[in-house]
């Protein structure tokens, strides 16, 4: 495994164990929410989400890595 799929990697297992809460995350992480969300965009990081209306809980986690990571 490379170092960045490691830090993808634990950005996503931390972004699920926040249940998707960034602010959570980026302090668990011990970086700025907006260092977080350009993570999220430059590697395409997203959340699925369950329906549930009372307490909608994150259940997985999808990336994408860059062509010359794969």
């Amino acid at each position: 495994m490379k170092l960045i799929e490691a830090k993808i990697d634990y950005v996503s297992k931390t972004l699920k164990h926040t249940n998707g809460n960034k602010a959570r995350a980026a302090r668990i992480l011990g970086i700025s929410e907006s260092g977080l969300h350009k993570l999220c965009k430059t590697y395409k990081i997203t959340l699925l989400v369950t329906k549930d209306s009372f307490q909608p809980r994150v259940i997985s986690v999808k990336y994408s890595l860059p062509m010359e990571v794969k």
